[in-house]
């Protein structure tokens, strides 16, 4: 497995989380790194709404469900992200934790509440900020 993604310069490296002196640096070019590759929609603690039922592309019509592909594709450019990002063994049960039979790679979403709830239980900044 490669130490890092890069995209348009913003580099996404996995979260060590013993590293507690580097953490809010990592946190800030994780939302960095969403943010440029429009990925940003899904760093949320409730389902994107133009999302489908499940992640099941085969229940969808292409010319009704244009939109719903659209947010099927993007959403799962996102876990695959996120799983890359939470790979390390500590954390990675954040993703795993997110998978159901409807959908197998897991859900941003719930991904993204359980970041926030293991790293931000009760203020981003006051939870990072005792993280020093």
């Amino acid at each position: 497995m490669s130490n890092s993604l890069s995209t348009k310069g913003v580099t996404l490296t996995v979260l060590d989380p013993d590293d507690k002196s580097k953490f809010m640096a990592w946190d800030s070019m994780f939302h960095t790194f969403f943010m440029i590759g429009d990925l940003d929609q899904f760093l949320s603690k409730t389902k994107h709404p133009g999302l489908p039922a499940t992640a099941d592309k085969s229940v969808l019509d292409e010319t009704k469900d244009a939109d719903k592909i659209k947010a099927l594709n993007l959403h799962s450019k996102a876990v695959g992200f996120m799983t890359y990002a939470f790979s390390h063994v500590d954390v990675c049960g954040l993703v795993n934790k997110s998978k159901s039979s409807e959908w197998p790679r897991g859900q941003a979403h719930l991904i993204y509440r359980a970041y926030q709830a293991k790293f931000f239980p009760d203020d981003y900044y006051v939870a990072g900020a005792a993280l020093q």
